[in-house]
């Protein structure tokens, strides 16, 4: 069983066994002890086996910040912003 946030990524799994009910929080215990690169996953139980199926890179706000580093060698700031979040313009407040 697992509990999700708002963006859909694993917050908290629970594992089952005959003695106890364990909570693990993903992004402290799972995701390092797996070498998950995410926790957007969903896990799916095939016989004795557990398979993790998981999609994303991020915070899941639409900005890769591997990817901005890679545009950053070639691009501004408002380029690599322009990418990433389409439609968007930068005002100066002061």
């Amino acid at each position: 069983m697992t509990q999700r946030g708002p963006s859909g990524r694993v917050i908290k799994v629970y594992i089952v066994s005959k003695n106890r009910t364990y909570m693990l929080r993903t992004r402290t215990t799972l995701k390092r002890a797996l070498g998950l690169p995410e926790i957007l996953f969903t896990i799916e139980k095939r016989g004795t086996l557990f398979i993790f199926k998981g999609r994303g890179w991020g915070h899941g706000v639409g900005y890769s910040q591997w990817g901005s580093a890679y545009f950053g060698k070639k691009e501004g700031f408002k380029e690599i912003l322009g990418f990433y979040y389409p439609e968007t313009y930068i005002k100066k407040m002061w």
